[in-house]
This record gives structure tokens, C-alpha cells and sequence, in this order.
């Protein structure tokens, strides 16, 4: 195998770790808030909406899940195996 094979790996583990957290954190979050600055430059803050939450976490889950496929796929053909799949 080559140098550029072992730091492709190494770099699609890194991000298969980010997007499996983050998809972790979202689920664990109770609430959104959204954040943002008025035409006068003035700081606002509101609470998004239990419905508009569930459909962002919704969708960011879809996201997320999508692209640990893609990453556990491109793993699958530098021959990685995952414990979880070798036990089924």
C-alpha cells in the first residue's frame, strides 16, 4: 500500500470520527437557538420551535448518516472492516 493510501485512511477515520460525534451531539440537543444580527447591526437570539428542532435534527441526522455511509464505504475498498459488521 501507499503513503497516499495510508493518509487517505488515516484522513477518512478523522472525519468518519467528527461526523459520528456531531451526529451524536445533535441528537442530545434539547433545543436550537437561532442567532443572528438585524439590518441595524443589533444581536438577536430566539428559540426555535420544538416542531422546526425536530425537522432540523431530522434532517441533519439524514445528512450526517449519509456521509458516514460514503466514508465507510470508501473504507470498505482499502479492505477496512468494522467490528460491529465482522460480528453480524
Amino acid at each position: 500500500m501507499k503513503r497516499e493510501d495510508f493518509l487517505r485512511i488515516a484522513g477518512l477515520f478523522e472525519e468518519l470520527d467528527e461526523l459520528e460525534i456531531a451526529l451524536k451531539e445533535i441528537r442530545q440537543t434539547p433545543e436550537f437557538r437561532l442567532v443572528y444580527t438585524t439590518r441595524s447591526n443589533r444581536p438577536m437570539e430566539r428559540i426555535v420551535r420544538p416542531q422546526v428542532t425536530a425537522l432540523l435534527v431530522s434532517g441533519l441526522e439524514n445528512i450526517l448518516t449519509t456521509e458516514i455511509v460514503r466514508i465507510r464505504s470508501a473504507l470498505k475498498d482499502y479492505g477496512v472492516e468494522f467490528a460491529e459488521e465482522a460480528a453480524a
